[in-house]
């Protein structure tokens, strides 16, 4: 298989599936709707398109066995580069055709937006003794050899704020000495930090 005939097949592809109408049609889509279309299309294009360079790789392997000390015919041939030149023209034709459609870039942004939005509005979640509560704030919580606990919360518990951190995963309500004495670990991390690159000249 060469580029041409890859190039040929994907360029009619997304010509039968991408139109004035159909941009139209995304402008006004949510951004579920949106990532449906997007997650069909690029199905329709695993099966339409890019099936026909799994079928070439599997001319090339022919029966090679994956468990056998055999060289993969892909390298053997030096195919691998070859292979990989025809995904890069699918994807160049995908970002001609659909990426780079402004109402398609402008969907895209959307989508980032909506998730940042949720994840940040799934990071204000807390539970403290089995009762939920939506925090105000969250901030980042440093720890020297610990990978969990990493987040503290401001949350208004009967109209007066708390500190709540979690211990193992698990919320609990704190005081300010906590956040206070992370910042002396902080200055004193900072503080060791610096005096290692003061060394150097």
């Amino acid at each position: 298989m060469n580029i041409e005939k890859i190039s040929i097949i994907c360029e009619n592809f997304l010509k039968a599936h991408l139109n004035d109408d159909i941009f139209t049609q995304i402008e006004k889509m949510s951004v579920e709707e949106f990532e449906d279309f997007q997650s069909t299309l690029h199905m329709q294009a695993n099966e339409e398109v890019t099936v026909h360079i799994r079928e070439f790789v599997k001319e090339i392997r022919g029966d090679y066995d994956f468990d056998s000390d055999q060289e993969d015919p892909l390298d053997a041939k030096n195919m691998r580069k070859h292979v990989k030149t025809l995904h890069d023209e699918v994807s160049r034709l995908f970002n001609e055709y659909f990426y780079n459609q402004e109402v398609v870039k402008e969907q895209i942004e959307k989508k980032r937006l909506f998730h940042e939005n949720l994840a940040k509005n799934l990071s204000l979640q807390v539970q403290i003794n089995g009762q939920k509560y939506i925090a105000e704030d969250v901030i980042d919580v440093f720890w020297s050899g610990w990978e969990c606990d990493d987040k503290a919360w401001l949350v208004k518990i009967d109209d007066e704020y708390k500190i709540v951190n979690s211990n193992h995963g698990e919320h609990q309500i704190t005081d300010k000495n906590f956040l206070e004495n992370k910042i002396k670990e902080y200055e004193e991390a900072i503080a060791n930090t610096r005096r290692i690159l003061n060394k150097l000249t």
